[in-house]
């Protein structure tokens, strides 16, 4: 039948190759706009770290995974209103994609960078244990600190304060962002540019007493 029809023979056979060539194009189109669209759900488009929502489910899922052995570091920049009065919404988001930067640099490959919304950011540090965790954001503040940008002829500064928390003092993901949080607000009520570290066995389940704290007790 197929030698009597090769017309036929020959569509037949050219649809056999080209639809499957075609479909998995298809499919590989799909999922990279998957991929796309899960990027920028989950990335801040300024500087290119996770935003809130982002890192909000890996905090969930990393402590839920293996709950002991991490910590979160909240960073909220210093000064940083004056800069866009002064200078411009332009310079202030340079700064914060300048200080995105010096995040990054400061951390590891699989820790993961979030920038919260405003001048608000946070690390998760995986399998990082306090000690290290004081060090990396002993690095961050010293780093935003000497950070200077010149923006139209004129120098601006600004110094970050540093809550940070370990895993081991809570119970859930969502507890370790508000422990790190309050810690981020004690470590500005000792005066700004500082880190305020939330040892594990002060166990502190009233975040508000924390906030209001210069010191932990």
């Amino acid at each position: 039948y197929w030698q009597d029809n090769p017309t036929l023979s020959f569509y037949i056979a050219a649809i056999l190759v080209v639809v499957p060539g075609y479909m998995y194009g298809l499919l590989q189109s799909l999922h990279k706009a998957r991929a796309e669209l899960e990027q920028r759900a989950n990335h801040d488009h300024l500087t290119g770290l996770m935003n809130r929502a982002g890192i909000e489910q890996k905090i969930l899922e990393t402590v839920m995974e293996q709950p002991r052995g991490h910590a979160l570091l909240y960073m909220d920049l210093d000064r940083f209103k004056s800069v866009n009065d002064n200078a411009g919404h332009a310079a202030g988001d340079r700064l914060l994609k300048d200080v995105a930067r010096v995040i990054r640099r400061n951390v590891r490959e699989q820790d993961l960078c979030a920038r919260l919304g405003g001048d608000e950011f946070c690390v998760l540090l995986v399998e990082c244990d306090l000690a290290n965790a004081t060090r990396i954001a002993e690095c961050i503040r010293e780093q935003v600190h000497q950070y200077r940008l010149v923006w139209s002829g004129k120098s601006h500064s600004v110094g970050t304060s540093i809550g940070v928390a370990a895993s081991d003092s809570v119970q859930d993901g969502q507890s370790l962002l508000r422990l790190a949080d309050a810690a981020c607000y004690a470590a500005k009520n000792q005066g700004r540019n500082s880190v305020h570290v939330v040892k594990p066995h002060q166990r502190i389940t009233d975040t508000g007493l924390l906030r209001r704290l210069p010191e932990a007790e």
